[in-house]
């Protein structure tokens, strides 16, 4: 297969005009037919093609006896990709080389006809083959359409169209001798997967990679390269790809540190500087320091989104969009501008600080000694996690009852760690997933994690993660055993992990063996006196002092609340988020919202305490 790039033609011309091929045979060698009586010479085998409407391609040429010497051949294919119509007067240039060898050929596949498709797994090695053999020393251009008659070994014979979508030029005895050449291969997960893993039917992939494989170190090694690989996907890369000899040696390129992120954003403000745009309170070192977890692709997305910012107060919006013509010449881009970039641009490896705060969106209420002491240990475990060197990965398991506020007060402890990178790991994520697909998306939460320097992960109600039915004690074990591994795995050296578990079914991951994961257990309790009730009534504030102090009389019981009406008492057992769920629907009612909400509390605290019995 050639390239016409760096051939040379000359002025003559021959006008003939045009007629389909004359037979299949013909019409699959996909070269142009002249008579072997035309006035073309016999030696040009190349020709460039003039159609009326302008233009010119490239076309080999092939001899018939069959032909008028005025007639041109071409098959249906060819007509179709030139747009040529039958009768129409060409004028036949003939070229001549040197041509430049086909290196690779991207093509697109497809049968002829749609009625005659197969479901026949065909062999790539076996189609490259005959294709290269069909096509040798004949022109090929980008965009040309060609049929292609293949004949496998283990079905009949089928008419293929071939779009031929790039060709590369590549000299393998350019790379011999003294010198030093480096191939940089980008997104290799890509086109280097493991073999077999591709379920195509063709075998492209397993393809590629024996190719290479037969490159590096095969009887064929090219042994003055330098190859280099990229990928996010180290995971998705054959193997033998990573054996010794081979692409051995692997570099972690991590996240960058503050040094490294002030560099970042020197590089893409320098425009701004240099052209005098960039205001003098912009503090470089401050951004650095704002951006912990940015990828340099995402510093240079601030970047634009700050110079967005500067351009839009030079715009007018109003009935119309007008440019103010006199600011733009002026413009800067402010300290403002960066700092408002910086929250709209939102780092992969950041902290999910909107899943979190809508976790604990009412607050923590501290409306006694039990959540004091949970916030207090947790602020110790986070110190531990953040200062020790002896323990990188730190777990606490928050227990309680539905409803004890496990969920807001294992989110609180999070966005106080101020770790760099905070993750959820929630049952409402993965709804419809299924168990390897949970798996997948748990994985790569903890290997998103393991990147960060410091990162804190919360599991949000790892009993519904593992699909935890009472109704016969069904459970996921993929997802148990994943969860397992993933807890007890430490980070990388030099980084640190905090994870927060929650659970509302504690004897039930102790079957399981989850809670011996942890390295603590902090049991989250319900409100159990009318003090502590009081507490969150008086920091609320949801009803009229007077309905405040009616309720305050029947809570002034100790852990006893008094229905007046009934003249009975039931104990106090209630979680947080029940009493904020009552309070609201209390708020509701026009008249005597106090008393309503002392009738739900009493027939909530007599069920719970009927429950717990």
């Amino acid at each position: 297969m050639l390239f016409v790039c760096s051939a040379a033609f000359g002025s003559q011309m021959f006008e003939m005009k045009l007629v389909k091929s004359s037979s299949t045979q013909e019409a699959v060698r996909n070269r142009l037919v002249v008579s072997t009586e035309c006035s073309v010479p016999a030696q040009v085998r190349h020709v460039y093609v003039h159609p009326q409407d302008g233009g010119r391609f490239a076309q080999t040429l092939e001899r018939s006896p069959v032909l008028k010497p005025t007639q041109v051949a071409a098959n249906v294919a060819q007509r179709k990709w030139a747009k040529l119509t039958l009768g129409e007067d060409l004028k036949i240039e003939p070229i001549s080389g040197p041509f430049d060898g086909v290196g690779l050929a991207t093509l697109e596949l497809d049968f002829w006809k749609k009625s005659a498709s197969q479901t026949t797994r065909y062999k790539i090695e076996e189609m490259a083959t005959q294709f290269r053999e069909s096509f040798a020393n004949m022109i090929l251009s980008p965009g040309q359409l060609i049929l292609f008659s293949f004949k496998p070994s283990n079905a009949k014979e089928v008419l293929l169209s071939v779009t031929v979508k790039e060709l590369f030029k590549f000299d393998e005895g350019s790379l011999m001798g003294p010198s030093l050449h480096v191939i940089i291969m980008d997104e290799l997960d890509a086109i280097c997967r493991q073999r077999g893993s591709v379920q195509s039917g063709t075998g492209v992939h397993d393809s590629i990679v024996n190719q290479l494989l037969s490159k590096i170190d095969g009887v064929e090694a090219l042994n003055n390269i330098l190859l280099i690989g990229m990928t996010n996907r180290l995971d998705m890369i054959d193997e033998a790809l990573l054996r010794p000899g081979r692409l051995e040696l692997k570099m972690q390129i991590g996240l960058p540190d503050t040094v490294g992120r002030e560099q970042i954003f020197n590089i893409h403000t320098k425009k701004m500087r240099e052209n005098k745009m960039l205001a003098e309170d912009v503090n470089i070192k401050e951004l650095a320091g704002a951006t912990k977890n940015f990828s340099g692709a995402e510093i240079a997305g601030v970047c634009r989104s700050a110079a967005s910012f500067a351009s839009n107060r030079c715009i007018k919006f109003d009935n119309t969009v007008e440019v103010k013509t006199e600011e733009l010449s002026s413009i800067k881009v402010t300290r403002e501008d960066f700092l408002n970039a910086v929250q709209e641009v939102i780092p992969a490896f950041g902290a999910a600080t909107e899943e979190l705060d809508d976790c604990a969106r009412n607050g923590i209420v501290t409306w006694g000694e039990p959540v004091q002491r949970v916030l207090s240990d947790g602020e110790l475990l986070i110190q531990q996690a953040e200062n020790s060197t002896r323990t990188p990965l730190v777990s606490v398991l928050l227990s309680g009852q539905a409803g004890s506020g496990k969920t807001a007060l294992a989110a609180a402890l999070a966005l106080r760690s101020s770790f760099p990178l905070v993750k959820l790991i929630s049952p409402e994520q993965m709804v419809g997933y299924s168990e390897f697909a949970k798996v997948n998306k748990i994985n790569k939460v903890f290997e998103d994690a393991y990147k960060s320097r410091l990162s804190v992960i919360v599991i949000d109600d790892i009993e519904r993660l593992l699909d935890y039915s009472a109704m016969g004690n069904r459970f996921s074990n993929v997802i148990l055993q994943a969860l397992l591994v993933l807890f007890k795995k430490a980070p990388p050296k030099g980084h640190k992990l905090f994870l927060i578990g929650t659970t509302s079914k504690r004897s039930v991951l102790d079957l399981m063996g989850i809670t011996e994961a942890f390295s603590q257990i902090i049991q989250v309790e319900q409100l159990t006196e009318g003090s502590q009730v009081m507490k969150v009534i008086d920091d609320l504030q949801p009803f009229p002092e007077r309905d405040i102090e009616q309720i305050r009389t029947a809570l002034s019981h100790g852990s006893q609340l008094r229905h007046s009406m009934l003249d009975d008492t039931v104990e106090i057992s209630i979680g947080i988020k029940k009493l904020y769920m009552l309070i609201e629907m209390a708020r509701q009612a026009e008249e005597q919202p106090g008393e309503k909400f002392l009738e739900s509390l009493f027939d909530e605290c007599r069920y719970n305490r009927r429950h717990l019995d």
